[in-house]
């Protein structure tokens, strides 16, 4: 009998009553990292270039826990009574933080548009828009749990997504080699995860060996650009767009997995069994009557 309960429970093992993925560990952040936003757009209008910059536009709304900046905006260019020109739209925001649950999580993204007003054709040498959104180095420590000794053997896991496309009204456009949604990972000061995405979409679904105490860095990038071909002019109503996002959560696990409550109750079963067991055992033979 008791071989028959001791197969179960070796089989359990692969089985999944012993739970990988026990949480005895946790992300705790400790650094908002830094951010970029930056938006750029020409047209070149009668023989005139005329430019837009924009910095910092993004609204602010973070807290000690997240990092939290979006914004949205557009701009005609060059502006004023002018009819010729380009409208010029844009959006973008950085977030990322440590969840209730232990987790950690970033996400960027970023899109821009650039679109002729007319009547005259726009010149394709002087017409094109960019946009650039980042957060740079945000930082998590890998914090163990009640019986998880700093230094001990964990899995750092990342669940995320990275895509970048691009639209246009005519066929003359494609995104500048610039255009890319990035993201990089580090443990200490080991670079483990280094991923740019320059053309559709690509799903990020990794795990990477750590230790309680290591320091989790990651900076995740998105950027549009886009112009047409030199010698291709926009005509009114005309244009093109772009988008790039990445973002993801961040866990983290114990290397060694955790029994779960069902095999805790099975191996107390075990036990008490076999103590029963030695005390029937250990129990003094009768002695007959009379004798």
């Amino acid at each position: 009998m008791t071989r028959n309960v001791m197969a179960v429970l070796v089989a359990s093992l692969s089985t999944g009553l012993f739970a990988p993925g026990a949480h005895a560990v946790h992300l705790e952040l400790v650094g908002l990292g830094d951010s970029l936003d930056m938006v750029l757009a020409s047209a070149q209008v009668a023989g005139q270039v005329h430019d837009l910059v924009l910095s910092g536009a993004l609204t602010d709304t973070s807290s000690a826990r997240e990092r939290a900046m979006a914004g949205a905006g557009g701009a005609t260019l060059p502006g004023g009574s002018v009819a010729d020109g380009a409208e010029v739209s844009w959006d973008g925001g950085l977030f990322g933080g440590e969840a209730p649950n232990g987790k950690g999580y970033i996400s960027t993204y970023t899109s821009a548009s650039l679109t002729a007003q007319g009547p005259r054709p726009l010149a394709s040498e002087g017409a094109a828009v960019s946009s650039e959104m980042a957060l740079l180095n945000m930082q998590w420590r890998i914090v163990g749990d009640e019986g998880e000794p700093l230094g001990s053997h964990v899995k750092l896991h990342f669940d995320g997504l990275a895509e970048m496309f691009s639209l246009s009204d005519i066929v003359q456009v494609t995104p500048d080699a610039g255009s890319v949604s990035g993201l990089e990972m580090k443990i200490g000061d080991t670079t483990v995860l280094n991923v740019l995405m320059y053309q559709g979409q690509q799903p990020l679904q990794l795990t990477y060996d750590a230790r309680a105490g290591d320091l989790v860095t990651v900076s995740a990038f998105t950027r549009v650009m886009l112009d047409s071909t030199s010698g291709v002019a926009l005509l009114a109503g005309q244009g093109y767009g772009g988008a790039a996002a990445v973002s993801g959560t961040l866990s983290v696990t114990s290397a060694v997995p955790e029994p779960t409550p069902s095999v805790l109750a099975l191996v107390g079963a075990l036990w008490v069994g076999a103590a029963a067991r030695r005390r029937v055992r250990s129990r003094p033979a009768a002695v007959p009557a009379g004798s």
